[in-house]
């Protein structure tokens, strides 16, 4: 996928290996879940920011747990 490949690409570029990698997202569909994952991939951690009950409702199981809590 393009998008993955660039997000890994900058990814690599301003957080290489050893780095504290920490990427904020929303967890949207789409991209937002892309980066998540790609950071996650690259040893980081997330902070995830859920804006709403509704939205945080939306989210899937797991990490809707995590956003309530």
């Amino acid at each position: 996928m393009l998008v993955a490949a660039g997000i890994e690409a900058q990814l690599d570029r301003v957080a290489p290996a050893g780095s504290d990698l920490i990427g904020l997202s929303c967890l949207a569909d789409g991209a937002d879940q892309l980066f998540a994952a790609a950071v996650l991939e690259h040893g980081g951690s997330l902070e995830v920011v859920a804006p709403a009950t509704e939205y945080r409702d939306g989210l899937p199981a797991k990490v809707g747990a995590s956003a309530r809590g």
